[in-house]
């Protein structure tokens, strides 16, 4: 069909219009600030205009200066204009060189005096300055500058290949050098080459990788893919511009997104998708346009330089706007079609030049074009053939032999053919249309919802949760700003800027009168007076001077479970000297698994040296704690056990020091409160009982029960030993590194060497304790330490006890799977002609005895339940904050069903509280005390935070909490707490409290690594996983920093002497600067 070369009246005047309209609104937008999104749009209907009057206008004029070709896919084979596609880039580079000043219209004020009004300052200095402070975006000007530069680039590379018909092999590489440009600016402007890592793949590639070169090879790449992609699918009628139509109206509706108003809160990345629909709309017009005159019956032939032009608008936008990703996703079916030619492109198969349908005159309709085989194919080629020839991938056509003589040409277009037969071209060019636009709207969704499965967030979800009111942000917009941070260039930081709440909302900031290094008073309360309890009162009075300090608990004295436990035998189950304190070390201990008195003894020496006594409130229950979030408070309800009197104190801060095993527990067996006899559990003994000659029932074979059996075996009638489960009864490090069994007294003379040698002393504790830091690695499953342990683990149980009762207790589930236990002595109480071993589980308690489950009835005197504490590890009262109980939420069948905690240390929504002790926060492997030290440490590095930088409160946010928690739970896998596949169902019943009592349930009980690893990752905080609230009304976060002195400057007098040494701390003799540390500590900066 001809081309008409003049416009009808209607056409005329419909065109008219449109231009009018566009030069309206271009008009209008000189009374704002540019308003640069509509007059892009008017840009875009004016483009539409233009190119739809001009390729009409120059089509004869094309024909004459001979570019012009024939229509193969018609009867009469009609010649029509080509290379129209320059027309398109033409009018398109020229609007896009004129809509310049409009994005950058409110920079480009001729004078201001930099409060962005257009009062006309007549001084020059003040021009200047005014210029100055408005910072005119430099980087914005070059990104879009090297976008137009590479686009002029392609364009004329392009209509040289159509002037000069290059072969592909040889212009495949044209769309790098027209790239260039963008690329060299990227370098220079954001030179980001950090990459997001799926979620899949973190645990081995961190959360990003560096491509660095990569990154600008896979840049280039896109830019040659795209443009070469588009045009291998032309030379049908309408294919090449409406693929490119539908990938620009897939990405505008993408750009749309994250400008559409669901909040009245910018995305940070709004920016980058306003320079996409800048390049986008304009050239949505001019492709409209064109297609008008290429659709069926095609009345102009596009040419390369619009296949180049188009694929380069893409990548223009795709990497100077950031989101290469999703670019590439609506590529699909162009990367298929490359892919599914690459036999062809690379010559594996022969490769005619033109591989399009063939029109088959008689029946008007398009069929498959083939490659004949001049020599029959290899036989591997071959094979591979009818592979596809079955999977219908490819035709086929054989001689007699059964020799491939043709094969249809490798391209979508062919197998399209090849799937639903010869069909008409306007309606396979339909088709793809179809295909394109289907397959787009799919990688959308994909790339916004179904992203989530293999990425932390879809950089979206800013829209799900505005800022709220006290200026916290959520987690999904700091996801956003560290997306912004890592691909999104510097020019977006205006954007970001603008999540905050409005100035109005908030009083206006002002200084603040008190020196840099000021200290806001705050008070600060640890609940529970154990080890963890001591530690802390210890250690944070020295590290923060000053600190307002009040230890609540509800024993008499210090010393937690060994004030509290004093059944008989109670005793360390580890050697003394590594459960001491690193800083008061005691030389003295009397044998190497300390009694519990002895212990209790040596922490309450501790406490009383270090003046802990001095912040203790004894005998006072914590009965609940509730966040008060406009005094940025907790609200304690305490209970006087002296005088049962109630009250409530308010704090800034918490230690819960608490402890695992704090809340004893006696077992909910049938009938148990009907038992009349004494029943006691071993964490409150009844030391009124007196055992001797009694029937005892003993139940559970935990720490305790390990402990107690041995002690009350030799006095007692008869012991009935109720043991669910077995256990490894193990041995213990010694001195030297040599394992021992037996409890072992130190002699005079060792003591006397560690007194009068602390050198020697110290030796023997670091050979005790690094034998503990060993161990982390046999928690492995099926490793060899493993196996080795339970190799020489079941060996030392044979050595004690007879084969029949070693069939009983040695487990069947990998060592360290539950906990450990020496156990001295209570392998051979086990053997005691007056001990019974029972394994039967308990059904009931009767009146005076206990019925287990195969019907026998055993009658007992005494009852001791040795069966631990909770282990849900769930808070023991109530901790309420923004209406959510932490007590009820990390209870099994809670909203959150167990601990939901950041490093072990604290809880997301949970602000100025921190634990010690508490779940996921200790490693297998060290030791207590050394683990407990480093915890307190953590804490006062955020207690530091927060009463010296103006901080209100702070804590965890949820997305740095879930991370924690989703590398945990990877990592415990690998354990023998969890997935235990051993030789025996049994295996399957290995419960403790590292898995809150829930046989290969979740592992909540240790840190996910070694203890050496939990003190380093809590070395320094991660500050930027926290949400922050502010002391100051206005919300400044650096309202802290006062009247901008230091109180030391502000507070020596001149007539000081030691002035001197107290304003130049830093300075030192030679011999005592240490460069290691120089600069490093709070106390001298």
């Amino acid at each position: 069909m001809s081309l008409s070369t003049s416009l009808s009246r209607t056409e005329a005047w419909s065109l008219l219009a449109l231009a009018g309209v566009s030069v309206a609104i271009v008009a209008n937008s000189f009374h704002g600030d540019g308003e640069p999104l509509m007059v892009s749009i008017a840009f875009s209907l004016f483009a539409f205009s233009a190119t739809y009057s001009l390729i009409r206008w120059l089509g004869p004029s094309f024909i004459k200066v001979g570019l012009k070709g024939r229509d193969m896919s018609k009867v009469k084979r009609p010649e029509i204009p080509e290379t129209m596609g320059a027309v398109c880039a033409v009018v398109y580079l020229l609007l896009l060189i004129a809509f310049i000043p409009f994005p950058f219209y409110k920079d480009i004020v001729a004078a201001t005096s930099g409060g962005g009004n257009r009062d006309v300052v007549q001084e020059a200095q003040h021009v200047e300055m005014g210029r100055y402070l408005h910072r005119f975006p430099h980087n914005k000007l070059a990104s879009y500058l090297s976008g137009l530069l590479s686009l002029q680039a392609i364009v004329l590379l392009g209509i040289g290949d159509d002037l000069l018909d290059i072969r592909w092999r040889h212009k495949v590489l044209i769309p790098a050098f027209g790239a260039f440009p963008m690329l060299v600016v990227y370098f220079v402007d954001f030179g980001v080459t950090q990459v997001v890592v799926p979620m899949p793949l973190r645990s081995y590639l961190g959360e990003t990788i560096n491509l660095g070169w990569l990154y600008y090879a896979y840049m280039a790449a896109v830019a040659i893919f795209c443009p070469n992609s588009i045009n291998m699918l032309a030379g049908i009628n309408g294919v090449e511009v409406a693929q490119s139509l539908v990938i620009a109206i897939l990405l505008l509706i993408n750009d749309s997104l994250y400008l559409a108003p669901f909040t009245p809160y910018p995305h940070p990345a709004m920016d980058s998708h306003l320079f996409s629909i800048y390049f986008l709309l304009p050239f949505i017009g001019v492709s409209f346009a064109l297609l008008c005159h290429n659709w069926y019956p095609s009345k102009v032939f596009v040419g390369d330089t619009y296949c180049y032009f188009a694929g380069m608008v893409f990548v223009v936008v795709g990497i100077l706007g950031h989101f290469s990703k999703t670019l590439l996703l609506l590529f699909i079916p162009q990367m298929f079609n490359f892919l599914y030619s690459c036999p062809q492109l690379f010559h594996i198969i022969p490769c005619p030049r033109h591989r399009l349908p063939k029109f088959n005159a008689a029946t008007g309709l398009l069929d498959n074009s083939v490659t004949e085989w001049a020599h029959p194919p290899s036989p591997l080629i071959n094979v591979i053939l009818k592979i596809l020839y079955r999977l219908r991938l490819v035709g086929l056509k054989t001689n007699s032999k059964g020799e491939i003589i043709e094969s249809t040409n490798l391209t979508l277009l062919n197998l399209w053919i090849l799937w639903f037969g010869p069909m008409r071209e306007d309606r396979l060019a339909l088709h793809i249309v179809l295909l394109q636009t289907i397959v787009g709207l799919i990688a959308l969704f994909v790339r916004h919802r179904m992203a989530l499965l293999i990425f932390p967030a879809d950089n979206r979800n800013f829209f799900s949760n505005p800022p709220i009111a006290n200026g916290t942000i959520p987690d999904n917009l700091k996801t956003s700003a560290q997306v912004r941070e890592t691909f999104v260039s510097d020019s977006l930081a205006a954007a970001a800027a603008e999540i905050e709440p409005s100035a109005k909302d908030k009083p206006a900031f002002e200084l603040e009168d008190h020196p840099v290094d000021h200290v806001r008073d705050i008070k600060v309360g640890i609940i529970g007076a154990g080890l963890a309890g001591i530690t802390a009162a210890t250690l944070l009075p020295a590290k923060l001077p000053g600190i307002n300090l009040t230890i609540y608990d509800k024993n008499g004295d210090v010393g937690g479970t060994w004030f509290e436990n004093t059944y008989p035998g109670v005793r360390c189950d580890v050697p003394a000297h590594v459960y001491q304190s690193s800083f008061e070390a005691n030389s003295q201990w009397t044998e190497e698994f300390a009694q519990g008195h002895e212990i209790r003894n040596y922490w309450q020496n501790l406490a009383q040296k270090h003046g802990v006594y001095k912040h203790l409130k004894s005998k006072q229950k914590v009965l609940s704690a509730e966040w008060l979030n406009e005094e940025a408070k907790w609200k304690l309800t305490i209970e006087d056990l002296n005088t049962a009197n109630i009250y409530e104190e308010k704090l800034d801060f918490i230690v819960s020091a608490i402890g695992h095993f704090n809340a004893w527990k006696l077992p909910d067996y049938e009938g148990i409160k009907s038992f009349k006899n004494p029943l006691f559990h071993s964490s409150n003994w009844n030391h009124d009982i007196d055992l001797k000659d009694k029937r005892v029932a003993l139940i559970g074979n935990g720490a305790s029960g390990l402990q107690v059996l041995p002690s009350i075996q030799p006095i007692s009638g008869h012991v009935d030993h109720y043991a669910r489960n077995r256990t490894w009864i193990v041995d213990s490090f010694g001195p030297s590194g040599v394992r021992r069994l037996e409890p072992n007294l130190f002699s005079d003379e060792q003591l006397e060497s560690f007194k009068n040698d602390p050198k020697t002393h110290l030796e023997y504790r670091r050979k005790i304790e690094a034998g503990y830091f060993r161990q982390f690695g046999n928690i492995f499953k099926d490793t060899p330490g493993n196996k080795g342990l339970r190799e020489k683990w079941t060996e030392l149980m044979l050595r004690r006890v007879g084969p029949e009762l070693a069939d009983k207790i040695i487990p069947d589930f990998p060592p360290n799977c539950r906990r450990p236990t020496p156990g001295p002595g209570y392998l051979e109480a086990l053997s005691k002609p007056n001990v019974s071993f029972i394994q039967t589980r308990i059904q009931k308690f009767t009146e005076t005895g206990i019925v287990t489950v195969d019907g026998t009835e055993r009658e007992v005197d005494v009852v001791i339940c040795s069966t631990g504490a909770n282990v849900d590890f769930a808070p023991a009262f109530p901790i309420v904050a923004n209406g959510v109980n932490l007590q009820e939420a990390w209870r099994p069948g809670g909203s959150y069903g167990y601990p939901y905690i950041y490093l072990g240390m604290a809880a997301p929504g949970f602000p100025n509280i921190n634990w010690v002790g508490g779940p996921l926060s200790a490693g297998f492997s060290g030791t207590v005390p050394n683990s407990i030290e480093n915890q307190v440490t953590y804490i006062a590095k955020v207690i530091r935070k927060l009463r010296s930088q103006g901080i209100a409160s702070l804590s965890p946010s949820f997305a740095a909490t879930r991370d924690f928690i989703d590398y945990a739970d990877k990592f415990f896998p690998r354990t023998v707490w969890t997935g235990n596949n051993d030789s025996s169902d049994n295996s399957k019943n290995c419960s403790s409290w590292y898995n809150a009592g829930i046989p290969g349930g979740r592992v909540v009980g240790l840190f996910p690594g070694s203890a050496a690893a939990s003190n380093y990752i809590r070395r320094d905080p991660r500050w930027e996983d926290f949400e922050y609230t502010y002391t100051n009304k206005s919300g400044n976060r650096f309202a802290w920093l006062g009247d901008g002195w230091r109180a030391r400057e502000k507070n020596v007098a001149d007539d000081d002497e030691g002035a001197a040494v107290k304003l130049t701390p830093h300075l030192k003799l030679p011999e005592d600067v240490d460069l290691k540390s120089h600069c490093e500590g709070w106390w001298d900066v």
